[in-house]
């Protein structure tokens, strides 16, 4: 049988979330096209399109892409294209020969399926950051809640996260298959916020202490977390980051949570040449623990942190219930993936408005909440204020 037609070779995947910057995000596309053996010798101009997928709308019309020919039947190709935030995105590539002015038809080309333009999150941590819940609780799939998975490619995210299928030398594989985790109801909450899809890139591995991720110690799953960052060919919004319990084995590892975390966040920043934003959570309990004064080591640097480092923001999980003595249930990390949500969405409201907000809580006669904004941009002051308040009262009145 003849082959003929455009065939993407390099830029995005089905199912993949680019990072969006100012409201889009730029693809580079590129490939081969060959013309069927009828039109042998015809000019012919590789052309690429985008549509929703939802009603099939046109939001990019055909856009000629630069052409080579490298014989009379073939050639090589390639585009840049802006694509705005959302999605998802039905991207199609075609070969005009110029018989039809209008492109209803073109010679066929291969497709791109559910790409999404939002926002994308490294997960990383240990067992509670992968995903260890047991017991049942409702967290379905959504689409335009995407993951980058273990195995190299982006698929719809469905528990669990960190499966290994199809890789099991990854540097974060686990011994055994993986449960909830607090992250699908993050992105679907993130997504209902923003209204903008959300991409997963999974990191995590349950049991690692914080030497595997401090650049020059350890260090493996830190470099295996930059190379997941590039291979899945994004700049991310943020690293939602869940470890601690592997560091409470002695008094010398608490004690030096602090500096080793500072470390990790000066250099992946250093490392991405941004200041990407950290979303913490602070251990839970564990109910089994011999060691209550170290687990208050730890969880004491991990709220210093988020009081310290720039960007670095905590949510405690204490009132959350749990599978084991020590990782949190099913039901816990819905609800906590939420609420994290809810704390990301008012940063990115933040940031896109000009605002500089701060949090402050205060233990004096009885517990009070203060908050600080700072914003060069007067005339929207009011109204976002308005806004983030609100974010925050709703955070405050689910906890």
């Amino acid at each position: 049988m003849e082959c003929h037609g455009v065939k993407i070779e390099k830029g995005i995947s089905d199912w993949q979330v680019l990072q969006q910057q100012d409201g889009a995000a730029t693809a580079a596309l590129s490939g081969i096209w060959e013309l069927p053996q009828a039109e042998v010798g015809q000019e012919c101009t590789v052309v690429v399109r985008l549509l929703r997928e939802d009603d099939n709308a046109q939001v990019l019309p055909w856009q000629s892409a630069a052409n080579e020919k490298t014989t009379e039947k073939t050639g090589i190709w390639h585009i840049n294209i802006s694509i705005p935030a959302g999605g998802p995105y039905r991207l199609e590539t075609g070969m005009d020969i110029g018989r039809d002015a209008g492109k209803i038809w073109v010679l066929r080309g291969d497709l791109r399926l559910h790409i999404c333009v939002g926002n994308v999150f490294v997960i990383a941590g240990q067992s509670n950051a992968a995903g260890y819940g047991r017991s049942n609780a409702y967290d379905p799939s959504q689409l335009g809640v995407h993951t980058y998975r273990n195995c190299g490619r982006w698929d719809l995210a469905a528990h669990p996260l960190n499966e290994t299928t199809d890789c099991w030398s990854a540097p974060n594989a686990e011994n055994s298959n993986c449960g909830t985790s607090p992250y699908i109801a993050f992105g679907k909450m993130l997504q209902r916020i923003s209204g903008l899809p959300v991409g997963l890139v999974p990191t995590a591995l349950g049991g690692s202490p914080i030497r595997r991720w401090v650049k020059g110690l350890q260090g493996d799953l830190y470099e295996n977390m930059l190379q997941c960052i590039q291979s899945a060919g994004v700049h991310v919004a943020g690293i939602l980051w869940y470890q601690g319990c592997s560091d409470t084995d002695t008094q010398q590892q608490a004690e030096g949570y602090l500096d080793n975390f500072t470390k990790i966040v000066n250099d992946l920043r250093a490392d991405l040449k941004y200041c990407v934003p950290f979303f913490t959570y602070q251990l839970n309990r564990h109910t089994a623990s011999t060691s209550p004064v170290r687990w208050s080591v730890v969880k004491e640097a991990q709220r210093k942190a988020a009081h310290d480092i720039d960007r670095v923001y905590i949510l405690p999980t204490l009132d959350c219930t749990m599978s084991d003595e020590i990782h949190n249930s099913s039901a816990a990390n819905t609800l906590l993936g939420e609420r994290l949500a809810r704390q990301a969405g008012i940063f990115f409201a933040a940031q896109a408005s000009g605002l500089r907000l701060t949090f402050s809580r205060r233990q004096a006669a009885k517990q009070h909440s203060r908050l600080a904004f700072r914003t060069s941009r007067l005339g929207l002051k009011h109204l976002i204020c308005r806004l983030l308040l609100g974010l925050w009262w709703r955070t405050k009145m689910a906890a």
